[in-house]
């Protein structure tokens, strides 16, 4: 390619260490970029800051020399800046001069981080070529802002992750519905063409640019995301549960669908079974906490192991040990955790909903995402049969080839960058 191609790493320029490795769009920006520097040496790797209102180059770790066996930008410890707040429209008068004040505030203690961080940073201006960028639109505007103050000719190629903030966005939308929605609306506008990271998610955003909720779309290519799970080189030190478990990376109350597994557990209970333990890995949740000690789930909660930010390696043993991951959710943009299960080839249960089927194919299990006697009634399969655990698990081993990688996702990302018409973005938009 003649032109430059410069990926954004800004996601893991504002994240801190131990986030990285769950996390799910910093862990997209992290493979991509990875492999990326293994298709083509040519990449530039840039971060947006800020503070600095400018785009530097940055020389990240990879593979091996990094410290989670993917990449990271090798700063100093405490380097890493503050997220900026600024004040959002809509927001009482008292609420903007706070945020404004604060938003000051942090700009001064992010400058003496810039300074610290001189060595690492190279000033680079973006005037031709092509800007990708997996991270959250909240982020991509400030540098949307930037290349139209510049005057850059660059070509802006994001890709996005869902509109499900957009969904029963109604009369009355809570805050982050509303800067999900401005930040998404001015991503659409500026770019030069969208990448959605499955089906899914490309019709769900043409059925709210029908629904007048976004703007026309520039054109549009679907890069569906990857199965891998890749391994850190780290060992593993988590000790596993001694009962038979089923696994949920992430699941929480509501729209993940944890409502439905207690459903299920309390089902079987009333049934005199003992129901899987479920294990619950990810960075913990207020609600989910409050959910499960509350009198409704008095029964269930001591079936449920909560694990706080796994490890990769501990994350990868709980999958390859766990009877099945379980993934309820009603709505997701793509679903890492279910792949992840089957490239490491254990069996998944999976909602028929949103992108699900995508990911699983006919080597997940679908059932009724509102019915917890469906539910129940797989648990007590997968723990009382083995020979059905283990045809599962043996159809999901054959297909392996037939999953995808991260490479795969770097190719069809370098090739979305081939698809005509194309424009820079415009200062006047």
């Amino acid at each position: 390619m003649s032109s430059p191609v410069y990926y954004d790493l800004s996601e893991l320029y504002l994240l801190s260490r131990g986030r990285l490795k769950f996390y799910g769009i910093a862990r997209v920006v992290a493979e991509i970029g990875y492999e990326l520097h293994l298709l083509d040496k040519g990449v530039i790797f840039v971060v947006y800051d800020e503070t600095a209102r400018a785009f530097f180059e940055v020389t990240p770790h990879f593979g091996k020399a990094s410290y989670n066996g993917v990449v990271d930008l090798g700063f100093p410890e405490g380097a890493v800046p503050y997220r900026l707040r600024g004040p959002k429209p809509g927001r009482s008068l008292p609420n903007r001069v706070f945020a404004t004040t604060f938003s000051t505030f942090l700009r001064a203690v992010n400058r003496s981080k810039l300074r610290a961080l001189q060595s690492h940073l190279k000033p680079i201006a973006l005037q031709d070529g092509y800007l990708v960028s997996a991270g959250r639109p909240k982020l991509l505007v400030d540098m949307i802002d930037c290349l139209a103050r510049t005057g850059s000719r660059t070509r802006f190629y994001p890709l996005l992750h869902d509109c499900i903030p957009l969904h029963d966005f109604g009369d009355k939308p809570d805050a982050f519905q509303r800067n999900f929605h401005a930040d998404n609306n001015k991503v659409i506008r500026h770019a030069s063409h969208i990448i959605a990271n499955s089906q899914f998610t490309a019709k769900d955003l043409q059925a709210k640019v029908e629904e007048g909720l976004l703007p026309p779309l520039p054109g549009m290519s679907v890069v569906p995301l990857a199965h891998e799970c890749r391994a850190d080189g780290e060992t593993a030190k988590l000790e596993l549960p001694v009962r038979p478990y089923v696994l949920g990376v992430g699941i929480t109350l509501g729209r993940k669908n944890l409502d439905v597994v207690l459903a299920a557990q309390k089902l079987l209970l009333e049934q005199g079974k003992t129901p899987p333990l479920m294990v619950i890995a990810g960075a913990n949740r207020w609600r989910t906490i409050a959910g499960l000690n509350s009198g409704r789930n008095a029964t269930v909660a001591q079936h449920v192991l909560m694990i706080d930010n796994p490890s990769q390696a501990d994350l990868i043993r709980l999958y390859q040990n766990a009877l099945a991951t379980l993934m309820p959710s009603k709505l997701e943009g793509w679903g890492l955790p279910l792949g992840e299960s089957l490239w490491l080839g254990t069996p998944a249960l999976a909602a028929p909903s949103s992108s699900l089927p995508e990911v699983g194919g006919d080597l997940a299990v679908y059932f009724d995402p509102d019915s917890p006697a469906e539910l129940a009634g797989l648990l007590e399969r997968l723990a009382t049969d083995k020979d059905y655990r283990l045809g599962l698990q043996r159809r999901i081993v054959a297909a392996r080839s037939s999953l995808r990688s991260w490479k795969d996702v770097a190719e069809d990302m370098l090739a979305a960058l081939q698809t005509p018409g194309g424009q820079p973005i415009d200062a006047a938009g």
